[in-house]
């Protein structure tokens, strides 16, 4: 994926989460995924494409004729085959699926120290452990926030593109690697793509969602 593909990727999907009024976090996101996920599937492609020339040529070289045996390739869409828009849409798809699933989390935290409050009173400033006062700041910010959600039918709406199309790639190249892409998407505060703190504090600890990110729920 060489420059250009890659900055029409990014107004792709700056123009498709615009109208689904995503705000610019996800936006900022969902552009690191997406960009990962074209490079992966181009370099798996590519690997794809050079390995059956050495298992022919080992073949030939140490199963007699009379041996050999016909094994049935497993057929599969390769991410590569993937349009644009498909990859776009399964990038923001990703990023609104972990979004829903931090408010959700953000609503049971502060309920959750909502009602600790009491005893919570009694410390000082002093006693409190900065990593609890920052993960409890990341659930505000949270808490704040729009909703992320977006279930498949806007996308479909938006974009015209079928559900089933949608669904079909996002479950087999996206979702089962969750963990890594919403890795790559964390990164985007580490390089200058999101400057505010709240932004920051939305990013720092997203992979707590990956546990409870659902296909039943597109």
């Amino acid at each position: 994926v060489d420059d250009s593909e890659e900055a029409a990727l990014a107004d792709l999907i700056s123009r498709m989460a615009t109208s689904l009024n995503l705000p610019q976090c996800a936006i900022s996101m969902a552009t690191a995924v997406a960009i990962r996920c074209a490079r992966d599937a181009r370099a798996s492609s590519a690997a794809a494409s050079a390995s059956p020339k050495q298992n022919n040529n080992a073949t030939k070289s140490h199963i007699r004729p009379r041996q050999r045996k016909t094994i049935p390739r497993i057929k599969r869409k390769d991410t590569a085959t993937a349009s644009p828009d498909v990859i776009a849409i399964s990038s923001i798809l990703l990023v609104c699926t972990v979004g829903g699933t931090m408010q959700r989390l953000a609503r049971q935290a502060l309920a959750s120290n909502s009602n600790n409050n009491n005893a919570a009173s009694s410390l000082t400033n002093e006693n409190v452990d900065v990593k609890q006062q920052r993960a409890l700041s990341s659930w505000r910010v949270w808490n704040d926030q729009p909703s992320w959600h977006r279930n498949v039918s806007h996308f479909e709406q938006c974009t015209g593109v079928p559900r089933k199309t949608i669904v079909a790639h996002y479950s087999k190249a996206v979702h089962p690697r969750r963990s890594y892409f919403l890795g790559v998407a964390a990164t985007v505060k580490d390089e200058m793509r999101v400057a505010s703190e709240s932004d920051r504090l939305l990013l720092c600890n997203i992979v707590a969602a990956v546990p409870l990110m659902s296909l039943r729920n597109l």
